[in-house]
């Protein structure tokens, strides 16, 4: 508004309302209701909710009078908030018919932009206008009217007005007289907010940081944990900065922009120019770098350039021609024929891995628009996490990214996650990391006096750690494995040969951490305690607590050794996918309750990928099941990936890997045309069947429908459990 010009200049006025929520009319808020679509007995159960019969008066513990109140909503109840809202739109309703009368013009951000008249947030309300007389008077003739039915009253005295430029000292003093309201100062705020932008961009993010640490202040005195904090911080942090800075697709804000900036109807062809603000230039330099992680997705193609959009995933998202002329061609509906790829053509016109690539996407089934991808995350929706990485250029592959995935993606408990990151991230405070801050009379090692203590040392290369690590049910040898840092520690356990007693990823970390408190409680007690634990009593209070944690974890889970027939009335359909250099096959098993083999069926896929090619094998024999005529199907596929997208209680399909999202849609309405089926997984043992005849379909170049007796002699001897020796 200050930059606005014009021969009128626009005004805005920041509302004060008087002790807002008690003097609400509880007779207002009824009629509200009624007028809102609500009917008896709910406005009644409302009214005895809100309602008060009799307040009496005390003075000294007796009775001194007593008054029937007739107005205002409970502060702190859960319900005033929703009612006020609904009390307020009766003065939004009265500033939207006064525009409509031509009395209100409201302000306007583009030429041809939609006008903003009010703007509310429960009682903190602003009114935009044309700063003339007539529009003055349009504001105060509905705030009268709201205030004389709803038995609110503006505070005139905290109520002020600003003034655009261009509007004349005279006009605007006449304006704010007639208002009964005074001069908006420059620091004025909305919502904890300020309403101008300060010389420095600092001042202008001062009050959110302010309000960060009036959350947090009192976390002292509450005594939190550090997994308590860090939820807190989650809690606290993330609501507050999302609340400053969001904004739905579709709503006011995002329809202001688009009205302002977009001379275009593509946002990414943009230009800043010399007159946009500081936030929309900023937002377009932003734009440059999110370039980087955008892919088209492809539905019917008719909007998406094969030589100039992004559109395969990649490197390098534009494909290269392999030929010099292409005809004319340039949308990628021309390589698509009845929702599928022309594959003879794309092998054409494209270089070999390019090709690959696009014949790897999945096209949806019925005609769909194009959109776009964020490739930064699997599923393709965009997150402000998976941005922030991109424009920090983020290696996601980097050791330093790997170990945090590690530690972040483990089924442990919070507490035991964040003593890995105080050691991966130096957090701890040892000595040596003491010393850089204060000086330290002595940094040696509380348990060995012998090195300097920092975390490797204590916890690892110490002879009293390596006297634990010894002693604990894993009897790890430290000195044996020469490593440098926890990184190389981290990377080096994480592989399966290395691992003690073979433990998964989930049973080291935690059995780790378990150990490494350990030790640092017992630094801790020997340097401000002045006591030590017995060595042997040390151990045997970490192995029995590792001996728990195995115990738990160790339960068994019924997990499937053989495969198995499906009951009586049901087929078991199970499938692999055989990818090759030069061409994919898909292959499904049908088998029956006693493990007979009834049908084996093949095909080629154009999927180069493990994951939508398992995916589009599950879609294919869900339509070979159907056009057989069975009703009652198992679908068993040893990718784990699969069967959890394809599970008929997954309804998150935007959540899944992007370029099977719609493979999942296609096999959910597939299977609705079932009487029964079921998802299962199956170990890669089991479905050596499968595994095998895809194999084989890729190498002979093999295709259709076939018996038993088709196959070499290697696939008649298979064994019962569906196991085959390759």
């Amino acid at each position: 508004m200050s930059k606005k010009r014009g021969k009128r200049g626009v005004m805005l006025i920041k509302l004060d309302l008087e002790k807002a929520y008690d003097k609400l009319d509880w007779d207002f808020v009824h009629t509200v209701l009624i007028q809102c679509g609500f009917s008896s007995p709910f406005t009644e159960w409302i009214k005895a909710c809100i309602k008060v019969e009799e307040i009496k008066l005390l003075l000294n513990g007796s009775i001194v009078g007593k008054f029937s109140p007739e107005r205002g909503l409970r502060q702190g109840d859960p319900l005033s908030p929703t009612l006020y809202i609904l009390a307020t739109e009766v003065l939004s309703r009265f500033l939207i018919e006064k525009e409509n009368q031509g009395h209100i013009k409201g302000f306007k951000l583009a030429r041809n932009g939609t006008p903003i008249t009010h703007l509310m947030f429960a009682d903190d309300v602003i009114l935009f206008g044309q700063a003339t007389v007539r529009e003055a008077r349009g504001f105060m003739d509905c705030l009268t009217q709201y205030c004389n039915y709803s038995g609110q009253s503006i505070n005139l005295q905290k109520s002020t007005v600003f003034f655009s430029k261009g509007v004349p000292s005279r006009k605007a003093q006449e304006i704010a007289d007639l208002l009964g309201m005074g001069r908006m100062n420059r620091q004025a705020t909305h919502l904890g907010l300020p309403l101008f932008r300060s010389v420095r961009r600092t001042d202008d993010t001062q009050p959110l940081v302010e309000r960060v640490l009036k959350r947090i202040q009192g976390w002292k005195m509450k005594m939190l944990s550090s997994a308590g904090k860090t939820c807190l911080i989650k809690a606290v942090g993330s609501s507050i900065s999302n609340y400053v800075a969001s904004s739905d697709e579709q709503g006011l804000w995002s329809q202001l922009m688009k009205e302002k900036y977009f001379k275009t109807p593509n946002f990414l062809d943009l230009d800043a120019k010399p007159t946009d603000t500081i936030l929309w230039k900023a937002i377009l330099r932003a734009c440059e770098e999110l370039k980087k992680g955008i892919c088209r997705r492809i539905g019917y193609g008719q909007t998406t350039f094969i030589w100039f959009d992004p559109w395969v995933s990649g490197t390098d998202r534009q494909p290269s021609p392999r030929v010099l002329s292409v005809e004319g061609v340039s949308l990628v509906s021309t390589l698509i024929q009845n929702n599928q790829w022309n594959s003879d053509m794309i092998m054409q016109w494209f270089q070999e891995e390019d090709a690959r690539k696009i014949l790897n996407i999945s096209l949806p089934s019925s005609p769909t628009h194009d959109s776009w991808l964020w490739l930064p995350e699997t599923s393709g929706k965009f997150s402000v996490k998976s941005a922030y990485r991109v424009l920090k250029n983020h290696d996601p592959s980097s050791e330093t990214e790997r170990k945090w995935k590690i530690i972040w993606g483990t089924s442990i408990h919070n507490r035991l996650k964040m003593m890995w990151w105080k050691i991966l991230s130096n957090f701890l405070p040892t000595k040596d990391k003491l010393s850089s801050f204060i000086a330290l009379p002595d940094t040696k090692c509380p348990l060995c006096d012998a090195e300097n203590e920092n975390t490797f040392h204590l916890f690892w290369e110490c002879n009293f750690a390596r006297i634990t690590w010894l002693g604990s049910r894993w009897e790890l040898r430290p000195d044996t494995f020469h490593l440098q840092s926890w990184e190389e520690w981290l990377l080096w356990f994480s592989k399966g040969e290395n691992k003690p007693l073979s433990l998964d990823i989930n049973h080291l970390l935690e059995g780790a951490a378990v150990i490494l408190e350990h030790i640092w409680r017992e630094r801790n007690k020997r340097i401000h305690e002045g006591r030590s634990t017995p060595a042997e009593l040390f151990t045997r209070t970490i192995n029995s607590r590792l001996g728990e944690m195995n115990a738990l974890r160790d339960a068994p889970i019924g997990l499937q050794t053989e495969w198995k027939p499906p009951p009586l009335g049901w087929i078991s359909c199970s499938t692999d996918v055989s990818i090759g250099n030069t061409q994919s096959t898909g292959e499904i098993v049908l088998r029956d309750h006693t493990g007979t083999i009834l049908k084996i069926i093949t095909f080629q896929t154009n999927c180069s990928e493990v994951l939508p090619g398992e995916t589009h094998a599950v879609c294919k024999r869900a339509e070979a099941v159907i056009q057989m005529g069975y009703n009652n199907v198992i679908f068993q596929c040893d990718s784990t990936r699969v069967v959890e997208a394809l599970n008929p209680h997954h309804i998150d399909i935007l959540s899944m890997h992007f370029n099977i999202q719609e493979l999942a849609r296609n096999f959910s309405f597939l299977a609705g045309k079932l009487n029964l089926c079921e998802v299962q997984w199956i170990p890669r043992d089991c479905n050596g069947v499968a595994h095998a005849v895809a194999r084989w379909a890729n190498r002979n170049n093999r295709f259709g429908t076939f018996d038993l007796s088709n196959f070499d002699d290697f696939l008649q001897h298979v064994a019962a459990d569906g196991r085959v020796d390759l």
